[in-house]
């Protein structure tokens, strides 16, 4: 099972909020790449990879997990107080 850091996202906007349709994964000693949340959900589930954002300020690992908003697919940071550590504060992947 492979652990890969979350670094950026694409987002596309849905009424008063946006949702996140790709990512960018980083993997010691792998090349960066841009990952769609299909595919990152599907590795979730069968538990084959785990995905992970980082807290700028603590540097605490945060989960990455599925979810579903408005009917649709997607991902998110493990729900909890902090804002840093949210996939919403990481940079677009554009």
């Amino acid at each position: 099972m492979a652990d890969y850091r979350i670094s950026c996202v694409a987002r596309v906007p849905r009424g008063d909020h946006h949702h996140i349709t790709s990512a960018g994964v980083v993997r010691p000693g792998v090349k960066a790449r841009v990952t769609s949340v299909k595919k990152i959900r599907k590795a979730i589930k069968a538990g084959t990879d785990t995905f992970h954002t980082v807290d700028p300020t603590t540097h605490q690992s945060v989960p990455v997990e599925r979810f579903k908003c408005c009917g649709v697919k997607t991902i998110r940071s493990l729900a909890d107080d902090a804002k840093t550590d949210n996939l919403d504060a990481l940079p677009s992947c554009d």
